[in-house]
């Protein structure tokens, strides 16, 4: 009896463990507007030079602290400013705040205004690696 107990807890908790991991998706086949890992955002920045890194939170926030090379647009100054900022529509561009609301929304409003290869990879929170 103590081992079928004990196989059950081990396939349950094999099974939450599988299904707890994030699938590591080709960044080809990613698509626009899609939420993406920390580990996956670093990857394309270290692979493609040409990405563009936007930060979404208040002026004080990316004073405070940022992603080397990441340029700020506020979520609350898309509408009028992304056009002058970002003015290549088709341009890979990644996109933070704080936790990942704020990108989340800015990322769909990008979405509806054209911009076609845009990618969120939620809040500078869980960015485990380097910043200024």
């Amino acid at each position: 009896m103590k081992r079928i107990f004990l196989f059950a807890i081990i396939f349950t908790f094999s099974i939450f463990i599988t299904a707890c991991q994030v699938a590591q998706v080709p960044f080809e086949e990613l698509q626009n507007g899609q939420q993406i890992t920390a580990s996956q955002a670093n990857e394309i920045i270290n692979t493609h030079p040409d990405a563009i890194i936007v930060d979404v939170r208040t002026r004080q926030e990316f004073n405070t602290e940022r992603i080397p090379g990441a340029i700020l647009l506020t979520q609350s100054s898309i509408s009028e400013h992304a056009e002058t900022v970002l003015p290549d529509k088709d341009a890979l561009i990644l996109v933070y705040c704080q936790s990942g609301n704020r990108s989340r929304s800015a990322v769909r409003l990008l979405v509806s205004m054209g911009y076609t290869n845009i990618l969120d990879f939620g809040g500078i929170r869980s960015w485990p690696y380097e910043t200024d």
